[in-house]
């Protein structure tokens, strides 16, 4: 029993060290009680106190659960300061508030605000009443800690569904720029966190019955077809994305997702109509863009769509609307950097933009493609074994089809390894038994005869047939 102002106040004291071990663990309201002189302890003592009159405000309310949206969403808590430096309170701050941001620009999530996650700063953390308070399926939370000149963040995404953790890490920086530190933790917490709940939520998707499917649901199992690069995957995630799109008719991303697909379909050789399906592939972008004209994923679906019909400059365009909207963006990042290289046929230029998507998106099903289009860029410029390396990673990913086999052959050819390139020739052949020269060339609609030139040179030094 621990005495208030007015008299005795029914609760518990309990020292700083007890309460850093519950913190996080119990959600119950200790509140600062300052320090107190204690018997047979020489030197003062932080304590904090929770009583049941304190508490009583703090029970659970019999307010239902807010209903989930229908895409993922998300709450980031303010990170926890453990420096003892009050005066990091505002780098915590900002991190959490610059993750927030970023994590917004994401068409794909639903975030709560800054004004409502930051209610539990300095509040013991229970997630899944926390989730249930917000209405989110996910959080992220963390913390800082400051030692000299040095500082450590760490941070999680949590299912709070089963309070499982989905990823954590740490990240460690200096203080000498410290808006230039907050930028970086900022992009690397983001480009972690978003993939992996795409990939949760394929998941989640992949289990429920096909009946039993909403418009998100339906894009993405269709989405994890489309990351199989064969002709039944593809097809089948048309299939799914028009679902989704005649389900939902205003839902942007569904639209561009399938005129990626229809037009990905021509490049692939799977579109039995090549001139319908890059038709269909530009209505769909196009009306993509008119139901939200920030959502990043329509710009770069009509890019596309302006690059297979020869406007190169309106491709490239479309490509930095979609990641002046969101800079994070790894596709649009690509994006760009295949409307330079094969569109425009400038490789140089298109090299920092392969670099870009690469950094933004480590863990990307479709990593192939970037790892693939700059080892093509490189073998260009002449730097024949970063060429091959590079086109050798894109070889090892799962199903990636053809087309990494296709761009090793032709950094291998050039650099005189003429039989590893004849290898490599028939392994694309195994993929996708059309592939030949006039197969590239039907199927590479609206790309640069530079870029061709140089693509068709080194594959017939690779041996591939006419």
């Amino acid at each position: 029993m621990s005495a208030g102002e007015n008299g005795p106040t029914r609760g518990v004291a309990i020292s700083e060290g007890a309460h850093r071990e519950l913190r996080g663990k119990l959600d119950l309201p200790f509140e600062d009680a300052g320090e107190k002189s204690l018997k047979n302890i020489a030197e003062p003592v932080r304590t904090w106190l929770w009583s049941s009159e304190n508490a009583r405000g703090d029970l659970p309310t019999s307010d239902p659960p807010l209903a989930l949206p229908d895409k993922p969403s998300i709450a980031v808590l303010p990170f926890e300061n453990m420096s003892g430096d009050p005066e990091q309170e505002y780098f915590a701050d900002g991190i959490a508030e610059d993750v927030i941001t970023a994590l917004s620009r994401f068409r794909s999530l639903f975030v709560i605000a800054r004004n409502s996650s930051f209610t539990y700063k300095g509040r013991a953390v229970n997630i899944p009443l926390i989730a249930r308070e917000l209405g989110v399926r996910y959080v992220v939370e963390g913390s800082v800690r400051k030692a000299g000149n040095s500082v450590r963040i760490t941070a999680q995404l949590i299912d709070a569904a089963n309070s499982s953790h989905l990823w954590a890490d740490r990240f460690d920086g200096k203080l000498d720029d410290i808006f230039d530190l907050q930028d970086q933790i900022t992009e690397q917490i983001v480009v972690a966190v978003e993939p992996e709940i795409g990939t949760h939520e394929r998941e989640r998707a992949r289990r429920k019955p096909p009946e039993s499917l909403d418009a998100w649901e339906l894009l993405q199992r269709g989405l994890s077809h489309y990351y199989r690069v064969n002709k039944t995957d593809r097809t089948e995630a048309i299939r799914l994305f028009r679902e989704a799109t005649a389900l939902d008719p205003g839902f942007a991303a569904a639209h561009a997702h399938l005129a990626y697909a229809l037009s990905s379909s021509v490049l692939l050789g799977y579109a039995e109509d090549m001139a319908k399906a890059l038709a269909s592939a530009r209505a769909a972008a196009q009306h993509s863009v008119s139901l939200d004209p920030n959502e990043p994923m329509a710009h770069f679906a009509l890019g596309r769509a302006n690059i297979y019909s020869g406007e190169v400059e309106m491709g490239i365009g479309e490509m930095r609307t979609a990641i002046t909207i969101n800079p994070n963006f790894a596709r649009g990042h690509y994006g760009l950097g295949w409307a330079y290289h094969r569109g425009a046929g400038q490789a140089e230029q298109a090299l920092p933009h392969y670099d870009t998507a690469l950094r933004l998106s480590p863990r990307d099903p479709l990593r192939w493609r970037s790892l693939m289009q700059k080892g093509s860029v490189l073998r260009v410029l002449g730097r024949h074994d970063e060429a091959i390396a590079h086109c050798r990673q894109a070889c090892q990913i799962p199903d990636s089809g053809f087309q990494p086999h296709m761009h090793l052959a032709a950094a291998l050819a050039e650099a005189g390894q003429k039989s590893e390139a004849q290898g490599a020739v028939e392994k694309a052949m195994q993929l996708q038994p059309a592939f030949s020269i006039g197969f590239i060339r039907n199927r590479y609609v609206g790309a640069n005869e530079t870029f061709l030139a140089s693509l068709f040179d080194s594959l017939r030094k690779a041996g591939l047939p006419e």
